[in-house]
């Protein structure tokens, strides 16, 4: 009776792409991977158009889940902040990771403090490297994906189109780990090596204070254009951030979007002096004149309090 059933599964299979053992045939392919703090996994190996595919993520010691990424394919997950979700199969092969967070992070020394490697991820942890980790609206504990519509962790919090714009981020509410906080507006300016003129404008720190000499600090672009790099003149030090997009708390079609993929967004926790509802923040872009290679960076820039941007750590 068992080789008959075990016959009758076999010729079922070949003739409806299903399989017995439940890794699924099918005509595209499904690969499932995780970054470091955790394992993830699809209910199925391959399949068809059309077919509802459940994916499975599991944190391991103290990570903490922090969302799914679609590498490759026009995967529509139901919920990219789950650790269980569900999506239809596309007419194409799908890539799709997992990302965990963790609650240590090594550190790097730049001018004076220790800065973290990586953003924040989910509240309380950081991100893996080469991970942008979640974006976060002003003087909020809640992280949202860089997804259109936005999703929360924790799930099910509501997008806050106002903002919170009080004068400085309450502790209580910083998203970084236990012993790291948000840096202020003034330590950006140090670490890009810029200070405020007498008007509140931020002018570029120089080698003896020589015009138009030697900055202290230089800002290039890392690899590919997708982070950039500022480097301590004086002792070779350097301090790298990703090129992370935000989402605009600007309204279009009733949902809040990602804009600025190419770009760097960072809130620091103070609030700007000269432009009311905004945030002294780290943006930096291509230049719009093609001929200029370097990055265009502004360490004291103003950023919306109600968008979202990523968040570095210091200590």
């Amino acid at each position: 009776m068992k080789k008959l059933l075990i016959l009758m599964c076999a010729t079922l299979a070949a003739a409806m792409s299903i399989s017995c053992d439940g890794s699924g045939k099918g005509a595209y392919t499904i690969t499932v991977d995780a970054t470091e703090g955790g394992t993830a996994k699809a209910d199925r190996k391959k399949a068809d158009a059309d077919m509802l595919i459940t994916l499975t993520a599991t944190p391991s010691g103290d990570a903490e889940f922090s969302g799914w990424k679609v590498v490759k394919g026009n995967a529509m997950l139901e919920n990219t902040m789950a650790t269980t979700t569900t999506f239809t199969m596309p007419v194409e092969d799908v890539e799709i990771k997992a990302t965990f967070g963790t609650k240590t992070d090594a550190g790097i020394s730049f001018r004076g403090l220790t800065w973290s490697t990586n953003n924040v991820a989910a509240p309380g942890t950081f991100a893996p490297a080469g991970e942008m980790g979640l974006v976060y609206q002003y003087n909020r504990k809640i992280g949202w994906s860089l997804t259109t519509p936005p999703v929360s962790i924790p799930t099910g919090e509501t997008w806050n189109s106002q903002g919170n714009p009080v004068a400085m981020w309450a502790p209580e509410n910083s998203p970084c780990p236990a012993g790291w906080r948000v840096p202020t507006g003034a330590e950006y300016l140090h670490m890009a090596g810029y200070a405020l003129d007498q008007y509140g404008l931020a002018y570029r720190l120089t080698e003896n204070n020589i015009p138009n000499g030697t900055p202290l600090v230089d800002c290039i672009w890392g690899p590919d254009k997708n982070s950039v790099e500022f480097v301590d003149k004086a002792t070779g030090d350097k301090l790298s951030f990703l090129a992370n997009g935000m989402i605009t708390s600007e309204v279009e079609g009733g949902e809040a979007r990602v804009v600025g993929v190419s770009s760097g967004f960072y809130f620091s926790s103070t609030l700007s002096t000269t432009s009311a509802g905004f945030v002294n923040s780290l943006l930096f872009s291509k230049d719009t004149d093609p001929a200029i290679s370097a990055p265009s960076i502004k360490p004291n820039g103003n950023g919306f309090a109600a968008n979202a941007y990523g968040i570095r750590c210091v200590k």
